[in-house]
């Protein structure tokens, strides 16, 4: 988020009174330009991707995030008990209730996050998103302390929260469907097939055997694959079900192995007709843009696709 190089700025005109426009993430990055709910919802939407636990704070006139350091939505599903739960009411906080998620960050059980940090602004200012920039942007550390003090900041009483991982699963709620800059989303076929019978090559997926194992090879290529945020990063997109069937083995290798035979195996294949395996390989070219192994990952995927007619 520090490369994208945003400005901290004011929200698009509305004409409709009491509503804010939020900027969707193609526009903020592509106009370099966002509002601290711009952000708030951004940051939430991507730690929520990562299986952290964001709540996006509203106080009167600015936005902020507060995240669980203790759980993750996995072990909240697995039937882990949140420090916060009680505070929330199908996904929301009132008021009585973001004043007592203070106590929980002070407990270090949650930490608050000024998300505008990273994005610059030349002006000063008594409100904890104006103090402590270096360049006219904060370092993560003042980023959290800058969260913190949003929580007791008298001139902003705080209005309301909302739990993004329980409205993610309220079935009131579907995740609003957008496009991210340099994340290329594979389009669906005109007609949604069904998925095919194993041949005789091929392991019941979108690629034959043979190209299953020359990307194990070629995402081995990718640096620091062995990092958990590699991993994560090669999973990004990919169907929640998938993600967590994975069981890393310690093994970069092996774990590679599995997450391709996983994200291309039989009954793997989504009703739009995708394969999560695609997602895979555009993230692993996202990753390496422009290099050679990029290259080498697309003819891989485009030999796969062409071979499959669509």
């Amino acid at each position: 988020m520090y490369g994208a190089r945003l400005n901290y700025a004011l929200e698009p005109i509305d004409f409709q009174a009491g509503q804010q426009t939020i900027r969707q993430p193609s526009e903020i990055f592509g106009s370099r330009r966002a509002t601290c709910l711009d952000l708030a919802v951004l940051f939430g939407a991507i730690l929520l991707e990562y299986e952290l636990l964001p709540m996006i704070v509203l106080t009167r006139g600015h936005a902020f995030l507060v995240v669980s350091r203790t759980l993750t939505r996995r072990e909240v599903g697995a039937g882990a008990v949140r420090a916060e739960k009680g505070l929330f009411d199908d996904g929301l906080a009132t008021s009585a209730g973001v004043r007592e998620l203070r106590a929980l960050v002070d407990r270090e059980e949650l930490f608050a996050l000024e998300c505008t940090g990273c994005a610059y602004t030349a002006e000063k200012g008594s409100a904890p998103e104006r103090k402590g920039r270096v360049g006219g942007r904060m370092l993560f550390e003042r980023a959290v302390e800058a969260g913190r003090e949003q929580l007791s900041y008298r001139a902003r009483p705080p209005l309301f929260a909302l739990d993004l991982h329980s409205l993610s699963q309220h079935p009131a709620y579907q995740p609003y469907p957008i496009e991210l800059p340099g994340i290329q989303n594979p389009p669906p076929p005109a007609v949604a097939e069904q998925p095919k019978e194993p041949g005789p090559q091929t392991g019941g997926g979108l690629l034959t055997l043979e190209e299953r194992d020359r990307l194990v090879e070629l995402l081995g290529m990718l640096p620091n694959i062995g990092s958990s945020a590699m991993r994560d990063s090669l999973l990004f997109g990919v169907p929640q079900p998938i993600r967590l069937s994975l069981v890393s083995s310690g093994a970069a290798a092996a774990d590679l192995r599995q997450l391709v035979e996983v994200a291309d195996g039989v009954g793997a294949q989504q009703a739009d007709g995708s394969w999560p395996i695609e997602r895979v390989i555009f993230n692993a070219i996202r990753m390496v843009d422009g290099s050679r192994l990029a290259a080498e990952l697309r003819q891989l995927y485009d030999g796969a696709k062409g071979r499959a007619g669509t």
